[in-house]
């Protein structure tokens, strides 16, 4: 019912669009967006195989790609997790799904530690929704790769633990 809601609210144009991508017309930016989309996953999982552990370094997948490229062209996955992977390798991917865990844990603490319809357990019950869409989000393009992303995560961070130490009552002083 869920899936079934959402697809109805979609836009009109998303639709059009996908079809566009998926008609495969010849000569037609949708194909070539696309394509160029998997072959950039391709050399970021070459670029993976060539450097599993450690990756080549944050945000370096760009600086290498022509290397396992055919083409010669420097190109970025376009997906956060394989570009994480590329650039940071197994250990690097682990330590995001470590930080996406403690990001969700932050938002159970601050529910669980404020009064209802405070503005910190109103904040804390959208910390799940929001991650899920920023998960989501960064499956198909790399928006929080960079400072600009770590600041607004950090910003979130902040804005919801604060809310959460004013929503908590304090023992007045004696």
């Amino acid at each position: 019912l869920v899936v079934g809601f959402v697809l109805s609210i979609v836009p009109e144009s998303f639709w059009t669009k996908m079809g566009q991508s998926l008609a495969l017309e010849p000569g037609s930016f949708a194909l070539f967006s696309m394509l160029l989309r998997f072959y950039g996953y391709g050399v970021a999982w070459q670029v993976f195989l060539g450097h599993p552990l450690f990756g080549v370094g944050y945000l370096g997948l760009r600086f290498v790609s022509a290397g396992y490229s055919d083409l010669g062209i420097a190109l970025v996955a376009e997906n956060y997790f394989l570009e994480t992977l590329a650039g940071m390798g197994i250990v690097g991917l682990v330590m995001l799904g470590v930080v996406f865990w403690r990001l969700f844990a932050l938002g159970r603490v601050v529910l669980r530690s404020t009064p209802p319809n405070s503005l910190g357990h109103e904040l804390a019950r959208l910390n799940a929704p929001l991650l899920v869409a920023m998960l989501v989000t960064n499956l198909t393009g790399s928006t929080v790769i960079g400072m600009v992303g770590v600041g607004q995560v950090a910003l979130w961070c902040a804005l919801l633990v604060r809310a959460g130490h004013l929503a908590i009552p304090r023992a007045e002083a004696a």
